[in-house]
């Protein structure tokens, strides 16, 4: 019996190497493979710094199903917002500010936070936000006893975003996304990759009161809910596809599509009534443009991206959708590094030549 659990014992430890060293395999095969030298240059030795100028916007929309017609809230904040940054291989490193705090009469206020990570086959992503004061984009054509030329605002209505997701890149050895986002690479020549990766959202939007005006036509919106808080919340597959074309002279154009059908819990929350729970399909699509110049040195491009989200229907009632949008100027400038530092050396050797420095100055 021994001899048996030994020998079984055995076999599966050699099963398993083999099995590892498979998958092992398969992963160096899928993930490990280095990019097409034809298509993509690597600039592991160039240290970028990045400015730019960009403006985030965020509305969402409550429409009635008997009448057709929809409240249609923006964002008050329109400010421009300028950010700083500087990349080095895997590493980059960037800070911004709204130019709208130099007003303190403005209408709205906001907070963003944003990240990404771009490995060989992968882009991780992930943004946050918090805005508050949205007005009325069709107060006008809405609403009784409004006067014209002014601007409905609710300084007390809030949004709040969270959003992860990461996406997998087939052609990940001739399309290049770093190109675009993080100035680490040159797309050489015209490629493009379908994508597929997994998303997580969670958004809500809260006022003091009801977000049905009080003084609505009730002939161009019936709906008289008084919704005064939305909680949304899905997490599924996503997937899409990514092209790149290159121009003359390293000018580019890039474009990139992603959308789904993802698992959705809609909690609206009411004054006067109970909550009501909602679940069920989701639709959301993500629109991404781009153009610019792409050279050894010098990056500058111009881009637009627009995520939008349908919530689950809600027959008895009404639907809300959610659209964010991001328009963003960016240039950059790239200085070479002689010597083949990784991160780690290179921030060594720049710590240690600011100490010398500080050292000669004090004599």
């Amino acid at each position: 019996m021994k001899r048996l659990l030994t020998l079984s014992l055995l076999f599966f430890v050699i099963w398993l190497n083999a099995d590892a060293q498979r998958i092992n395999e398969i992963c160096q095969s899928a993930f490990m493979r280095n990019p097409d030298s034809l298509y993509i240059k690597n600039l592991k030795n160039y240290l970028g710094f990045r400015m730019s100028v960009f403006q985030k916007g965020s509305a969402f929309s409550i429409s009635d199903s008997k009448s057709e017609s929809e409240l249609q809230y923006s964002c008050a904040d329109t400010s421009l917002a300028v950010s700083f940054g500087a990349g080095y291989r895997w590493l980059s490193l960037g800070f911004g500010f709204s130019l709208g705090l130099l007003n303190r009469h403005r209408a709205g206020r906001k907070f963003d936070y944003s990240t990404q990570m771009h490995l060989r086959a992968f882009t991780i992503k992930l943004q946050g936000n918090i805005y508050s004061g949205y007005y009325l984009k069709n107060a006008t054509n809405i609403l009784n006893d409004l006067p014209e030329n002014e601007k409905y605002v609710r300084k007390d209505i809030k949004t709040k975003l969270l959003r992860l997701s990461t996406d997998y890149y087939f052609n990940y050895t001739q399309y290049s996304r770093k190109a675009l986002t993080s100035q680490g690479q040159m797309q050489l020549r015209t490629a493009g990759s379908a994508l597929a990766g997994v998303i997580f959202n969670y958004d809500m939007a809260i006022g003091d009161s009801s977000f049905v005006p009080q003084n609505v036509d009730t002939q161009k919106f019936g709906y008289k809910g008084d919704i005064s808080k939305v909680r949304n919340m899905f997490i599924g597959p996503e997937g899409g596809y990514a092209i790149s074309v290159v121009l003359p002279k390293q000018w580019f154009l890039n474009a990139q599509m992603i959308g789904g059908v993802a698992y959705n819990r809609h909690l609206v929350q009411y004054k006067e009534r109970s909550d009501k729970l909602y679940e069920g399909a989701n639709l959301f699509l993500q629109a991404e443009g781009a153009a610019g110049y792409n050279g050894m040195l010098w990056f500058a491009s111009i881009s637009a991206n627009i995520f939008a989200i349908q919530s689950a229907m809600n027959s008895d009632e009404s639907n809300i959708n959610t659209i964010n949008t991001l328009f963003q100027a960016t240039i950059a400038y790239r200085f070479k590094i002689e010597n083949d530092y990784s991160v780690g050396e290179l921030l060594s050797a720049k710590r240690q030549e600011w100490r010398a420095h500080r050292a000669n100055k004090k004599q």
